[in-house]
């Protein structure tokens, strides 16, 4: 939730805060999340779950988990195919990219060639199922 803005709750006094997390799992129910500040970790809370949740410029959702029955499709729907990446413009539009016939992996020209960049920085994130 935090790349997408909420329509703040009707009656509410407060904006949500930007640190708020979905976490979404199938056959899971959707949890809202909060992060730590300190540690980067991620504790369940039901303080903003008086629904309905409108994406702005878009739908409202009744539930917290209607919530993230639509994340979970748009999470679906960005996958790329096997052997491919997905490039997410900074605009919001998503490109399917490959890396150059016969190669595996991306080379640093290639990279540099899709994300109309002349640097190209690596973060390696520390928390999380990506950590490392």
């Amino acid at each position: 939730m935090h790349n997408t803005e909420l329509v703040k709750p009707e009656g509410a006094n407060f904006q949500l805060p930007p640190r708020l997390f979905l976490r979404t799992a199938p056959e899971q129910p959707a949890l809202i999340v909060a992060v730590c500040g300190t540690t980067g970790k991620l504790f369940p809370t039901t303080s903003y779950d008086g629904g309905p949740f409108q994406v702005v410029g878009g739908d409202a959702y009744a539930t917290r988990q209607a919530l993230g029955t639509f994340f979970q499709t748009q999470h679906a729907g960005m996958l790329p195919a096997a052997g491919a990446a997905t490039l997410l413009g900074v605009d919001g539009s998503t490109r399917e990219v490959r890396p150059e016939k016969g190669r595996k992996s991306f080379g640093l020209a290639q990279l540099y060639a899709a994300l109309e960049a002349n640097y190209i920085d690596v973060h390696c994130p520390q928390h999380g199922p990506y950590e490392g």
